[in-house]
C-alpha cells in the first residue's frame, strides 16, 4: 500500500476509534447503568469473548456451532462484531442487539453488512421471532453490563437468555470488571463452563461461558 494510503487509512482509523470512544463516554454520562464503563472493550477482550464462545459452541453442539446465529449482546460501536468478522464469520451469521440510538447509528456505519436489531434484551425471543424464527442459536455473546443494571432488570434479561438458548440451543459468553469472582450466574440458571482472564483491557475482565439449565427457577442476583 502506497505511503499516503497508508497514512490515510491510520487517520480513518483514528478518527473512527475517537469517535468510538467519544459516543461511549456521552452514553456513559446519559446512562451509566446500561452502558456499565467508560470506554468500549479491548480487541484483546473481543477476540476472547469470540474464541471462548467457539470453543464452547463446538462442545456443546459441533452442529449448531458451525450452522447457528452468534448474537452480539449489547453490541455498542461494535467490538465483538469486529472480532468475528476477523475470526472468518460470515456477516449473515452475525446478529448484533442494542437499545442505544446512538450507539446503532455508529454500530451500522461500521458495519452495514451484519444485521442490527434495535431493542431491549428482555424482549430477545420476540426480535428473533421476527426475522429469525427457526433459525438455531450457536451463542450469544454478551457486553451487558449485570452487576451495573438494576437487579429486578438483571434477572428479568437473564430470564430471557436463558428461555431464547433453552428454545434454540446455543451458550452464553459474559465478561465482568469484577474479574475476581468466579461463575456469578450459576444462580440465575446457568451451568458454568469455562472461565478465562483477561488483563489486556481497562480494566481487566473475567470472560465465562455457560450453558443454560433446563429445570432452574432464578432465585438470585450477582
Amino acid at each position: 500500500m502506497p505511503a499516503d494510503k497508508k497514512r490515510d487509512f491510520s487517520c480513518a482509523r483514528l478518527w473512527d476509534l475517537l469517535r468510538a470512544e467519544a459516543d461511549f463516554v456521552k452514553e456513559f454520562a446519559c446512562s451509566p447503568f446500561h452502558v456499565g464503563s467508560i470506554c468500549p472493550s479491548s480487541r484483546a477482550l473481543a477476540s476472547r469473548l469470540v474464541s471462548l464462545a467457539w470453543d464452547t459452541a463446538q462442545s456443546a453442539s459441533p452442529a449448531v456451532a458451525a450452522n447457528g446465529l452468534l448474537i452480539d449482546l449489547g453490541a455498542g460501536p461494535g467490538p465483538v462484531t469486529g472480532a468475528l468478522l476477523r475470526a472468518g464469520v460470515a456477516p449473515e451469521r452475525i446478529v448484533a442487539v442494542e437499545r442505544s440510538a446512538s450507539f446503532a447509528r455508529t454500530f451500522t456505519q461500521r458495519y452495514r453488512q451484519v444485521p442490527l436489531l434495535v431493542g431491549d434484551a428482555a424482549d430477545l425471543r420476540q426480535m428473533l421471532a421476527t426475522t429469525y424464527p427457526a433459525t438455531p442459536v450457536a451463542a450469544i455473546i454478551s457486553s451487558l453490563p449485570f452487576r451495573a443494571i438494576p437487579r429486578k432488570t438483571a434477572s428479568r434479561i437473564l430470564r430471557e437468555l436463558r428461555e431464547t438458548l433453552i428454545e434454540r440451543g446455543g451458550v452464553l459468553v459474559q465478561y465482568s470488571y469484577a474479574w475476581w469472582l468466579k461463575d456469578a450466574l450459576c444462580k440465575e440458571g446457568f451451568s458454568p463452563h469455562e472461565s478465562r482472564l483477561v488483563f489486556q483491557n481497562v480494566p481487566p475482565a473475567r470472560v465465562e461461558s455457560y450453558v443454560a439449565e433446563l429445570d432452574h427457577r432464578p432465585k438470585l442476583m450477582l
